[in-house]
């Protein structure tokens, strides 16, 4: 009895010995998907992905754009204030004091000015412009915008490149002189060169300027305040944001895009839904 007992007790490793062979396993159905089932379901993953994928790299072009746009922008800034730090207030300022063409204007500027306090890596004229800055520079509504009146661009070693252009000369007002920083965030080699895009306008006005005519309605006829804006920024009164893209400068898809960077400003340095991307 005890023998008994104590065989009953013992497992039963042969019985066990089914549900451990591996001969076992090949009595239930493998479960697999249908070749169907497998193309239903790549099929709704590639749906998805073209439905997100657009938006995700939107979205991150967006942040460089924001992001070189900025860096442009606080580099130009703090160069400008040094500058004045050594030259006197902008208000002071004559572009008689740095020569009587554009050109001369441009080269001295440059040269005695500027280098000091923004590293360039190459200056370029009319002759090789296109080493410095991809030319010419459309606007949003696809228009030619700067086509020959290029003399003086400089790449920095930063990789954005920057056309100095400027206004007011011995023909014009002598309150509308100021000075366009042309800046192509990209630098030469990259991008499209679109107004709105990867180029936008910082603009150092100076001295406050007064009306052009009594007639203040055009937005380009308003006074101005002196310092560094970008480009749509600085007026008196201050443009309003409809203002900005509605105008024939103002960044909409079809104006010249030349007030797009004071719109990213003007909306806390975001590129917002209603901004002309695409």
């Amino acid at each position: 009895m005890q023998n008994n007992k104590e065989a009953s007790t013992k497992p039963n490793y042969r019985n066990h010995l089914v549900t451990q062979s591996p001969n076992h396993l090949i009595t239930f159905p493998k479960v697999a998907f249908t070749l169907a089932e497998t193309l239903i379901t790549l099929a709704i993953i590639g749906v998805v992905a073209a439905l997100t994928i657009p938006n995700l790299v939107a979205k991150y072009q967006k942040r460089q754009t924001v992001v070189r746009l900025q860096k442009a922008y606080s580099e130009i800034s703090q160069a400008m204030k040094m500058i004045e730090t050594e030259h006197g207030f902008m208000e002071n300022w004559s572009w008689s004091d740095f020569g009587s063409t554009r050109e001369e204007i441009q080269n001295n500027f440059t040269k005695n000015y500027l280098k000091k306090y923004i590293k360039i890596a190459k200056e370029c004229s009319t002759n090789n412009i296109n080493e410095c800055i991809k030319y010419p520079i459309k606007g949003l509504n696809n228009t030619d915008v700067y086509t020959n009146d290029l003399l003086k661009a400089i790449l920095t070693t930063s990789g954005y490149s920057v056309y100095l252009w400027f206004g007011g000369s011995s023909e014009d007002s002598p309150y509308s002189e100021h000075l366009h920083f042309i800046i192509d965030i990209d630098g030469p080699n990259k991008g499209d060169s679109i107004l709105g895009k990867d180029v936008f306008i910082i603009s150092a006005n100076f001295k406050e300027q007064q009306a052009v005519s009594e007639d203040i309605g055009s937005v380009e006829n308003s006074p101005k305040k002196s310092g560094i804006y970008f480009y749509g920024n600085g007026w008196i009164p201050e443009l309003t944001r409809d203002e900005l893209k509605n105008n024939s400068y103002g960044c909409s898809k079809d104006k010249y895009g030349h007030f797009c960077g004071a719109l990213i400003q003007r909306d806390n340095w975001e590129i917002k839904e209603d901004y002309p991307w695409e």
